[in-house]
């Protein structure tokens, strides 16, 4: 969530709810479990954008109109009213 807030294109592995919000070279990417596969995915991932600044620039501008419509104080505070009061 933080990193998407900093219009930061996340690499993570596919464990949990992740997936719910990152959704592979939409906004990040989603890599394999296994740790020596995984440093090896990410590795190319960030060589490929680093390559690619218009890519690079999508997926900045994806995360962080993303994180703005998922994770900002308003909807939380309303996720929890609802949660707690509904």
């Amino acid at each position: 969530m933080e990193a998407m807030e900093l219009g930061i294109p996340v690499i993570a592995t596919d464990v949990g709810s992740i997936f719910e919000h990152l959704q592979d070279s939409e906004k990040g990417f989603l890599g394999p479990v296994d740790s020596e596969m995984f440093l090896d995915f990410a590795s190319d991932k960030i060589s490929a954008i680093m390559e690619d600044k218009e890519w690079y620039t999508t997926l900045s501008l994806n995360a962080r109109r993303y994180a703005e419509d998922n994770f900002s104080i308003e909807k939380f505070n309303s996720q929890y009213k609802t949660l707690f009061y509904e």
